[in-house]
Order: structure tokens, then sequence, then C-alpha cells
């Protein structure tokens, strides 16, 4: 029963949002609705995130927004003295696109791990990224970055819709667990729910995001469109069953046409012969 308790405690921890310090904005004690940290998705997709921020890698180097965009971009707002979900999401995401088969990190796309903590420097970049397994994945097309002005952080997660609460008692962040899909063109167009994420659902949302252009074949991303739509309620792409439905009664409809008239023929071919 003690260890019921505390999964139940812990996962309350998650969804319910906390009393936070001023520096990271304040909600009332009793509110209890997971909704204050909710994304609200029609809102916010079609939002193009300015090119200009400057950032600051590992080794220290800056480098813009607009110097990673240009292809698809998965952005996953993490905080990096966090132990628990934020490595655990960005080593699930590591896991799923190492499963990728048509689209190859840094050349279909670009992955952005980008802190929400103004406290965060270079030094707990490598420490976060060394505990998510990040090692050797920046040369591969994953930026582990911090915003080099504090007060872009409010800015850049405003216009994505994203939300955090810095808890005192706890001392950590509450926020979603949310995989952010741009386009080339630097406009938000998915966001994907949930760690470890599906290697179909990636490709998917990279394939929408890239608008046809990254995934190789024309056609194959077509198909793959059409056979599976986005499901906001779940936050992933379920199969498309009405496409399925529609193609099953084409391919009757024609059969009922065709096969008479193969049959007919084939009587007559008899009957002549």
């Amino acid at each position: 029963m003690r260890k019921l308790a505390i999964v139940i405690s812990w996962i309350l921890l998650l969804i319910t949002p906390q009393a936070a310090s001023a520096e990271y904005g304040v909600i009332p004690e009793s509110a209890m609705d997971p909704s204050v940290v909710k994304i609200d998705e029609e809102k916010y997709l079609g939002t193009r995130l300015s090119g200009d921020y400057i950032l600051i890698d590992e080794s220290g180097k800056e480098f813009q927004l607009r110097d990673i965009t240009g292809r698809p971009v998965i952005l996953l707002l993490s905080y990096f003295s966090c132990n628990g979900l934020c490595p655990t999401a960005n080593q699930g995401l590591k896991d799923a696109l190492s499963a990728l088969n048509r689209l190859k990190i840094g050349e279909d796309f670009r992955v952005l791990t980008l802190s929400f903590d103004k406290k965060d420097d270079a030094q707990s970049i490598r420490m976060f990224s060394e505990m998510a397994g990040l090692k050797g994945w920046s040369g591969k097309g994953w930026k582990v970055a911090i915003l080099k002005d504090g007060e872009d952080i409010e800015r850049l997660t405003r216009d994505v819709g994203f939300k955090f609460f810095w808890s005192s008692r706890d001392k950590m962040f509450l926020h979603p667990n949310v995989f952010i899909f741009l386009s080339p063109e630097g406009r938000v167009v998915r966001y994907l729910y949930g760690t470890p994420p599906k290697t179909r659902d990636l490709e998917l949302a990279l394939t929408e995001a890239a608008e046809g252009k990254a995934a190789g074949s024309g056609i194959i991303d077509f198909v793959s469109m059409a056979c599976y739509s986005f499901n906001f309620k779940e936050g992933r792409y379920t199969v498309n069953i009405p496409i399925f439905i529609g193609l099953g009664s084409l391919l009757l409809g024609i059969s009922s046409i065709v096969v008479p008239i193969v049959v007919l023929r084939r009587r007559r071919k008899e009957a002549g012969s």
C-alpha cells in the first residue's frame, strides 16, 4: 500500500500545478486543474517562430534559430537540472529516432533540445547531455542549447503555448511533456505527447512538417498521410478508418461491374469454340 501511495503521489505531482516562485510565475495553491499546463493547439498551430533567437551550445558557441531551420525541426523544451522526466524524454526520442528508416537526422530534419530555465548554462548542457545519453549526437544534427537572453524564454515559450511553473516545495518544474514539430520555415505544425514517442508517429509528423519534401518518395508520403490521421484527443496518429472504408466500397463497386463482364466474355468464348 505504501508503494501504491508513492506512485499516486508522483502522478498527482506531474499533473497538478503547485505553488511557484515569483521568478517563474505563481499559481494558487488550491488550483488542481491539469489544464493549467495544457497547450491550446488550435491557437498555436501555424505560429511562426522568429529566427533571430540567439542560442548557445555546450561549447559556448552562439548560433541563431534560423541556422537550424530550413529543414523540419523537432523542438523539445527541457530544463537541465531535471533528473527525471526531461532526460527520459530526450532518451526516448533518441531511441525512437534511431529506429527511423526513411528519414535521417541531420539530413532530413534536425532536433533542438532547448532549456526554459534561466539558470542553465554551458556546463549544465554538458551534464544534461551526458545524463540523457546525447553525447556525440550534436554532430548528427541534434543541438542541446540555452537561450542567450533569459528574457527570450518567455517570448519563445509563449509563442508555442508551452506553460511551466516552478514548485518551491518540490524543487522542480511542472510542465507538459511534448515534442513540437516545426516546418522548414519555423512554423509550428504538430504537437506529440508521451514518452517514448512512437517511431511511426515521428515519421508521420516529420513528413507532415516537411510538406512531403524531406521524406524521399512523394508517393510513399502521400500513402502514409492518407492511411493515418492525427487524433487530437489521444495526441497521436491513428489509422484513418474512413479512408479504408471508402477504398473498400470503391473496390467492391468496381468488382461488381468488372467480374460479370469477365464471366460473360468467358462464357461467350467457350460457346463460340
